[in-house]
């Protein structure tokens, strides 16, 4: 999988208590789009996502973490990686290449983008096969 990038609306609104990584509140989805986003884009709704079907749901999948604090750096870390199982037909459709996260929780501003991976090449995922966003063990740090 491609290295993270940080949409860039991200740490401010870390900082403005928008989103909330730490705590236990806040829930994060991945979700699959064929657009390669800018990383000034603010909100999962500028994404093109794939349509929700064939083993993918429009709005993506929670992203289960942990959040913890060693001295003044804050860790998150995914708990598990996200798999996709194509069902009922292809998924990605030979036009998807793009993963990306974000808060499911704030409303003002709603659904704020965290970060994206890039494929490297469309991808078709065909019935039956999978497609996962290997996270690493650490998605950021915050120091």
């Amino acid at each position: 999988m491609a290295a993270y990038l940080k949409y860039e609306p991200f740490v401010e609104q870390v900082s403005n208590k928008i989103i909330d990584v730490f705590g236990a509140t806040d829930v994060f989805k991945a979700v699959i789009h064929t657009d390669n986003a800018a990383l000034t884009t603010t909100s999962v709704s500028s994404l093109t996502q794939l349509a929700g079907s064939n083993g993918y749901t429009t709005g993506g999948t929670a992203v289960t973490y942990t959040c913890t604090r060693t001295g003044g750096t804050v860790t998150f870390a995914p708990s598990a990686d996200i798999t996709w199982t194509a069902s009922g037909g292809s998924l990605g459709g030979g036009a998807a290449q793009y993963f990306s996260i974000y808060d499911d929780t704030p409303t003002s501003p709603a659904d704020p983008l965290m970060c994206k991976f890039d494929y490297g090449t469309t991808f078709t995922v065909a019935p039956g096969e999978t497609m996962t966003l290997d996270f690493d063990t650490t998605l950021f740090t915050l120091a």
